[in-house]
């Protein structure tokens, strides 16, 4: 928030512009969908893919590529529990530590969360944000995701920050259930049922798989990740 970064800020906003202007005025078919600039100062755009040549060719443009598509992993055929899981990445040791993710957020890029599970109902100790920090924050910055309020995206002490990045809303449930696995891995906080590595960090759910998809797109990812870094992600 210094005058610093604003003006930073502001300047890899004046480079979009002219880029987008470019593009606006050549012959070619082009929609921005949504525009970047803390990972990477860049945008993604609809395009027709023979124009690709083009466009890296624009001034202004160092790079351009089309979106790769990630698929999702196939189930295995064992299932395994969140009580197996985390013995197995070594949370069981980190745990006798003494730190337990007090004060930090971690964000999860995935499937999505089952925001009912039990293991994600627990108290949270000294959480990093409540929901007035969250609507600060989108205040503060341009996210990718557009001025939502902060009572759309803050669920709980646990999770601050849900956002459906593949299917632009706010409902991060419904998908496959890796993102749970992976979200419970890492803060679990059942109140003695399950335990995560980190059971007192908060959990920002990005979920970059569609519903209804196999698979995740850069520009989505790349959304979640822009996002995730303005939000103070302290883990991504």
């Amino acid at each position: 928030n210094s005058d610093a970064a604003q003006n930073h800020e502001a300047a890899l906003a004046s480079a979009r512009k002219r880029v987008t202007r470019a593009m606006n005025t050549s012959d070619m078919d082009i929609t921005v969908e949504r525009e970047y600039s803390a990972v990477i100062n860049g945008m993604s755009v609809l395009a027709q893919a023979g124009d690709l040549e083009a466009i890296q060719e624009m001034d202004g443009v160092k790079e351009a590529f089309i979106a790769e598509k990630y698929a999702l992993i196939e189930p295995v055929a064992y299932d395994p529990q969140l009580t197996d899981s985390v013995p197995a990445v070594g949370g069981n040791i980190a745990q006798t530590t003494g730190y337990t993710g007090k004060g930090t957020v971690v964000a999860i890029l995935d499937t999505g969360l089952d925001l009912s599970h039990k293991a994600f109902q627990g108290a949270v100790n000294s959480a990093k944000y409540e929901e007035k920090d969250i609507a600060q924050l989108i205040l503060n910055n341009k996210l990718t995701i557009g001025k939502l309020a902060a009572s759309a995206v803050y669920r709980s002490d646990k999770v601050p920050f849900a956002y459906d990045y593949a299917d632009a809303d706010t409902n991060v449930s419904g998908g496959d259930s890796h993102g749970t696995h992976v979200a419970g891995i890492v803060g679990a906080n059942s109140g003695g049922v399950v335990t995560g590595v980190a059971p007192d960090a908060q959990l920002m759910i990005m979920k970059v798989f569609g519903d209804n998809s196999d698979g995740a797109y850069d520009d989505d990812i790349l959304a979640a990740l822009d996002d995730a870094v303005k939000l103070g992600a302290d883990v991504i």
